[in-house]
């Protein structure tokens, strides 16, 4: 009897449907002031994702308010998720939060996280720069969304690529980019010194036959 209660014990544990809350502690460890209920599992890790239907957000004593949920998009500096008005199949926006990609790990492993959000100030409109949240989400166990990483090259590879007709964008561009639509730049971009290092540890990274082979050329 004890094996049976222990094992229903699980099954519940896992069925419990995942959710999103907003806090005001940096920890997320107080009550939280407004809570996404329902949160979709997403069957891929595909950026953007399918459009998800039943999240339910409620903040505070306010009535609850049914959205449609995707993940938006996601680069070397922040995963956006995406909410939409019911039955719109995901085409007329609400409101996004982005969720810088140092924090994403921690977002899946059901860590407090910092993110920025666009919506609503309290008039229910955008807002024209995004605040900082603290924002935790349990019992998430679907597909997790992939993000590339950025990658950094030295000069020489730059304009290697750029010969090829392939134009890398740079870390200053990417964080002007963002600016200009009311996002968080994301980090700093290397320094000088940071940039001139770049060359050995790319080497440093390449597998060992193809570093043998520049040595053999070398000689």
């Amino acid at each position: 009897m004890l094996r049976q209660v222990s094992l229903l014990g699980i099954v519940l544990a896992f069925s419990q449907a995942a959710e999103m809350t907003w806090h005001d502690s940096p920890d997320c460890s107080d009550e939280p002031y407004g809570t996404a209920s329902d949160f979709p599992s997403f069957n891929s890790g595909k950026v953007p994702s399918e459009c998800k239907a039943g999240l339910t957000w409620q903040e505070s004593n306010a009535s609850e308010v049914q959205y449609d949920l995707k993940w938006d998009s996601c680069n070397q500096t922040h995963l956006v998720l995406a909410s939409y008005d019911v039955g719109t199949n995901c085409t007329q926006h609400v409101g996004s939060i982005a969720f810088p990609t140092t924090e994403v790990q921690r977002l899946f492993q059901a860590e407090c996280v910092v993110a920025y959000a666009e919506c609503c100030n309290d008039d229910g409109q955008l807002m024209e720069s995004p605040e900082i949240k603290h924002v935790k989400l349990r019992n998430y166990v679907a597909a997790i969304p992939l993000c590339p990483q950025c990658a950094k090259v030295p000069q020489s590879a730059y304009d290697n690529l750029v010969s090829m007709g392939i134009r890398p964008v740079s870390c200053e561009a990417q964080r002007a980019r963002r600016r200009l639509h009311g996002l968080p730049e994301g980090p700093p971009c290397l320094s000088s010194a940071e940039i001139s290092s770049v060359d050995e540890v790319v080497h440093a990274q390449q597998p060992q036959q193809q570093q043998q082979r520049r040595r053999q050329q070398q000689q």
